[in-house]
């Protein structure tokens, strides 16, 4: 009766037919659309900006998370003035930036580095007038390296550490993510780090989804459908743990 599609801003057009065909004009039912309108623009991911856009003329009730829980409020403050600096920092203006609201339990959450504050967003610009793409990769991702060789060394020194309700932790490892674009710049970004005697890993899984227990069982399913008149078929399709179900 009721289904919620999470991560919605990656629909494409055929998913979103699908939706509506089961759920357009059907009643005491609910169809809630979850997801990142910011996000739409990863076509790699199978986004469809179009799809989106379409699919919020359609909706009845929009409904927006104001408060970031995550994050500082120097870090959110910062974010809202950078998007804020044009009408449509995103191109379309059916996808406007929303200005959110810092949780109170992160007001003077801050990192401090030797002795002064941390700026919550730092840009890194070559200083050159001109740089091939391979120079500016290796010399952002040497500055990278070596920005986090400071913060470890000043986590162990006791001259790293976050402030948050009074209270100071050490800077270590395990609080530190770079993301990148591509796995050849994660390699970069490892391999600048290696020379530093500094360990790290790939957090980004590269395992197929149909290798999966969800995968074997939503293909019993789909089994089970095309051929229902199969009671083996059938029987394999109920015993899955989609429909949690006794022996």
């Amino acid at each position: 009766r009721v289904a919620m599609i999470d991560e919605f801003q990656d629909t494409d057009p055929q998913q979103y037919r699908i939706f509506q065909r089961i759920y357009q004009n059907t009643g005491d039912s609910a169809l809630l659309f979850i997801g990142d309108p910011k996000q739409a623009i990863y076509a790699f991911r199978g986004a469809d900006i179009f799809t989106y856009i379409a699919a919020k003329k359609q909706v009845s009730a929009h409904y927006t998370l104001e408060t970031n829980y995550r994050s500082s409020q120097n870090m959110v403050e910062a974010v809202n003035r950078i998007f804020s600096h044009c009408n449509n920092p995103f191109i379309f203006e059916q996808i406007p930036f929303q200005k959110v609201n810092y949780a109170p339990h992160n007001i003077n959450k801050t990192l401090f580095h030797q002795g002064s504050e941390v700026k919550a967003l730092t840009f890194w610009l070559q200083n050159s007038e001109a740089v091939s793409v391979a120079e500016y990769e290796q010399a952002i991702s040497q500055q990278c390296a070596a920005q986090i060789a400071q913060y470890l060394s000043g986590g162990l020194q006791g001259t790293t550490y976050f402030v948050n309700q009074q209270k100071q932790t050490p800077v270590e490892a395990s609080d530190i993510t770079v993301l990148v674009r591509s796995r050849r710049e994660a390699i970069l970004i490892r391999d600048a780090l290696n020379q530093l005697n500094i360990p790290s890993v790939f957090q980004s899984n590269r395992e197929s989804v149909f290798a999966t227990q969800e995968a074997k069982e939503l293909l019993w399913l789909l089994q089970a459908v095309l051929t229902p008149e199969k009671e083996r078929v059938l029987r394999s399709a109920l015993a899955t743990g989609l429909f949690g179900l006794t022996a």
